[in-house]
């Protein structure tokens, strides 16, 4: 009975002479991860992540799993600025349920927190970046918080790497290579993006192919494919309105029936070397007499009668037309 007491409670008591406090602390850097802190030397590395906004990474005490760090990147920006301003707010970003906090900075907000899940008390600092914030939660005996200030105090970033390799620790080769949580959200925001916008050149493909064309009916395609577009149907009524003949404008021809011929321009002259140009006053040639009909004699049939083109002169009508025979009157 005794042994098996010894042995129900023996984990607790090696958890209990195995602390943070006797390892010593070393500096673990993950370029792929681009951070740098100081953590126990025994503490193991875990990717907790899972497909989404946010990546997990949690170092632990391999005999005490309670004692440990997670930290948490974020990507949502909107969980972490406010949008009409962008100014950061680290304690909305780290949805902080604490018993304290303390402002380091505008983007840096240290807390402390006691939850039901951890036995230990969570020191934690949460930071804003520009793509979201991090958040760093520390999980040790309330008679370690020096520890875990130590720890919390020297997180800081360092250049993310683009290598294969991409993970490199001081005194450890656990961590992996898993992307940091900022180049997955920003390939996926990428990718996201091209598609927007391909479904908004697509949707508005029979509005595009009108304006190219100049169709005469581009502004009833555009209004066509706005409002029933999504139904496919009348996006494919647009399409067809747009592919089909366009309607040509009738020709205007202008035509100038009499009138006077065009006035000659005159070119600008000047009268010597050192004199202004001057610019002639040009003036429609004058339009010639109009030709009046020769009207049938009133008299006889034939014989001489007054000239009707000629005023004071005789012209002979044979009966039938003026004769080219004339003579004074």
């Amino acid at each position: 009975m005794l042994a098996l007491i010894l042995v129900a409670f023996a984990p607790k008591a090696v958890a209990g002479r195995v602390s943070a406090s006797t390892d010593p602390l070393v500096v673990r850097t993950s370029t792929t991860w681009g951070y740098s802190m100081l953590l126990p030397a025994s503490w193991q590395f875990r990717n907790a992540s899972y497909p989404s906004d946010h990546s997990t990474l949690i170092w632990s005490d391999p005999v005490d799993a309670a004692q440990k760090l997670q930290i948490v990147f974020s990507g949502c920006y909107g969980c972490s600025h406010n949008l009409a301003t962008g100014a950061p707010r680290p304690a909305v970003g780290g949805n902080l349920r604490v018993t304290s906090t303390y402002s380091i900075s505008p983007t840096r907000l240290a807390y402390a927190a006691v939850s039901s899940n951890d036995p230990y008390p969570d020191n934690g600092l949460v930071i804003v970046t520009t793509q979201g914030y991090t958040q760093i939660d520390c999980w040790v005996p309330q008679s370690e918080h020096h520890i875990a200030t130590l720890v919390l105090n020297s997180y800081q970033t360092v250049p993310i790497s683009t290598s294969p390799a991409g993970q490199t620790q001081t005194h450890s080769t656990r961590g992996g290579g898993v992307p940091s949580v900022a180049t997955v959200a920003g390939g996926i925001g990428g990718v996201l993006l091209l598609f927007i916008v391909l479904g908004i050149l697509l949707y508005f493909l029979p509005t595009i192919i009108a304006l190219l064309r100049q169709h005469h009916q581009r502004g009833a395609v555009f209004a066509i494919n706005l409002l029933l577009g999504w139904t496919l149907i009348g996006w494919a009524v647009a399409l067809a309105m747009s592919m089909s003949a366009k309607r040509q404008p009738p020709a205007i021809v202008q035509q100038i029936v009499g009138g006077a011929a065009p006035p000659v321009v005159a070119q600008p002259s000047r009268q010597g070397p050192g004199q202004p140009w001057t610019q002639p006053i040009s003036q429609p040639e004058p339009s010639p007499p109009a030709i009046q009909p020769m009207a049938p004699p009133t008299g006889p049939l034939a014989g001489w009668y007054a000239d009707p083109q000629t005023p004071g002169q005789m012209r002979r009508w044979d009966g039938v037309a003026w004769t080219d025979e004339t003579r004074s009157g």
